[in-house]
């Protein structure tokens, strides 16, 4: 696998490798919303974005909470053994 340093390629191609769940064709992020977490502006020329008005910003936030996971995996939660604890007893 080849691995950059670079931010925006690092996130642009992880957020091309997503797909919807169950698809393997299905992109799981608009391609116009990957823009705008890159850009923070509207992608296309001049005509187009001065019909654009949305911002997609819940998808953004879901793209970059996604993101922050893949980076930095929350911790997994500590599996208590059950099977073997002894209850402690109350002491006066």
């Amino acid at each position: 696998m080849d691995a950059t340093v670079h931010f925006r390629a690092s996130f642009d191609t992880w957020a091309d490798d997503q797909f919807a769940d169950g698809s393997d064709v299905t992109p799981r992020y608009h391609p116009h919303a990957v823009e705008f977490v890159l850009a923070h502006v509207a992608p296309g020329g001049r005509v187009k974005k001065a019909y654009r008005r949305g911002t997609m910003f819940k998808a953004r936030i879901a793209i970059m909470r996604d993101w922050a996971n893949h980076c930095c995996p929350p911790p997994q939660a500590a599996k208590v053994d059950t099977d073997n604890a002894v209850p402690m007893r109350k002491t006066a």
